[in-house]
């Protein structure tokens, strides 16, 4: 009699262990979730974090991949990502977009003014104009601090010194280290020539301009796009929905940058701060209907 009631114990607890089992295995199937794909760059970094915030609130499980501009694109062409929310078109990254546009979707503009080309800081009073850079070689020791050598912006730059002549080097490197060279030059008023782009505090917080561009190499202002995997929207109606109503104002982005200025930080830390400073505004990109 013992034996068959510890028998029929055993088997209770073994059906409550498969069945917790079974529960906690569909739970974990049935939690959405989506990988966006970022590159190493503050209004890229800033977003996307944001993003991952975001979706996070409502359930879902996203994960973040670093890669280069190139690689970015690849990954959402071959389906290892679903998003790339930092696309500048319809110039800069239009190479890259023609390459894979037939496994993209284009998921709409996130940001509306965007600005590419070479800064000088404001107290480089005098230098206005690319047109006038071998005039200033020797004072900017013939160099022009880039970023990723495979990024839109740093092939336009390569053209830039084609077509107006300029007899300098292009260096390479992240925007991270970019920023970092021009506070260690402008903490001594020291002349520097980097590539540069808005949304960026490159302009809002540290005094930087851009040299006109008479000959319009690095183009007009350009928008940013949020980028899938093709399909990726049309299978969850909450993030189709929400990225017909995610748009960030000149004031909402610099906004976000500066918050993620602090590389200390922790980014998710910053986006949950940024997003409880601006609720309204983050309830609306998911409670508008189309």
């Amino acid at each position: 009699m013992r034996l068959c009631l510890l028998s029929f114990l055993f088997l209770i607890l073994s059906f409550f262990n498969v069945s917790c089992g079974s529960q906690e295995q569909k739970q974990q199937v049935d939690q959405p979730q989506f990988t966006i794909a970022y590159a190493n760059w503050a209004e890229s970094v800033a977003m996307t974090y944001l993003v991952k915030h975001l979706f996070e609130e409502k359930g879902y499980e996203v994960r973040l991949v670093n890669a280069s501009i190139d690689t970015a694109f690849a990954l959402l062409a071959d389906g290892s990502a679903d998003l790339f929310l930092d696309a500048w078109l319809p110039n800069t990254h239009a190479s890259f977009l023609e390459q894979y546009q037939d496994q993209l979707e284009d998921l709409g503009v996130t940001v509306a003014q965007t600005k590419l080309g070479l800064m000088v800081p404001e107290y480089m009073a005098n230098l206005d104009d690319i047109a006038q850079l071998n005039d200033y070689k020797k004072e900017l020791g013939g160099r022009i601090v880039g970023i990723d050598p495979k990024s839109g912006l740093h092939i336009l730059t390569q053209k830039a010194m084609e077509v107006y002549q300029l007899d300098y080097e292009l260096q390479a490197t992240s925007g991270p280290q970019l920023v970092d060279s021009l506070r260690k030059a402008m903490e001594e008023k020291m002349p520097i020539l980097v590539t540069g782009w808005f949304p960026h505090y490159m302009i809002t917080e540290m005094g930087m301009k851009f040299l006109d561009d008479p000959l319009m190499v690095y183009g007009s202002e350009e928008k940013i796009h949020a980028l899938s995997r093709k399909g990726f929207a049309a299978e969850d109606p909450k993030i189709k929905n929400f990225f017909q109503n995610f748009k960030l104002t000149n004031y909402e982005i610099a906004s976000l940058m500066e918050a993620f200025e602090n590389k200390a930080a922790d980014p998710q830390e910053v986006a949950q701060a940024w997003v409880e400073e601006n609720r309204g505004l983050v309830n609306s990109w998911f409670n508008r209907a189309h």
